[in-house]
């Protein structure tokens, strides 16, 4: 083997034992932090019918949200639709200006003693 190809191979060693340990940083950190949080999923009994067909809902129900792939469907599936259901099929995000709004118009009432608060 060549002196380049030797020093290849080592580079590539050192980059993969640089990567893993990144990654297993990053694994260990996210189940640490949502760890803390003590979230878990409702028991597959406690969601509703809808919910219930929602594969990964079924999956982990009655689990701790520990992991990035149980976070993200805990946020898109369950906190998600339930943020939908709410506010009318509007998103979180498109749910601030109308929220501003009816703040400001509080506030307007409150301002002229409005007797309908």
């Amino acid at each position: 083997m060549s002196v380049g190809g030797t020093l290849l191979a080592v580079l590539a060693a050192v980059l993969g034992l640089v990567f893993q340990a990144n990654a297993n940083f990053a694994t260990t950190y996210v189940r640490d932090q949502l760890s803390e949080q003590q979230i878990s999923f409702p028991a597959l009994e406690m969601l509703s019918e809808e919910e219930a067909g929602v594969a990964c809902l079924a999956e982990y129900a009655g689990t701790a949200l520990d992991n990035g792939k149980k976070s993200e469907c805990y946020a898109n599936e369950y906190i998600g639709d339930h943020l939908k259901g709410i506010g009318g099929g509007e998103t979180y995000a498109t749910l601030g200006t109308p929220q501003r709004e009816l703040q400001a118009k509080v506030a307007d009432a409150k301002k002229a003693n409005d007797p309908n608060l």
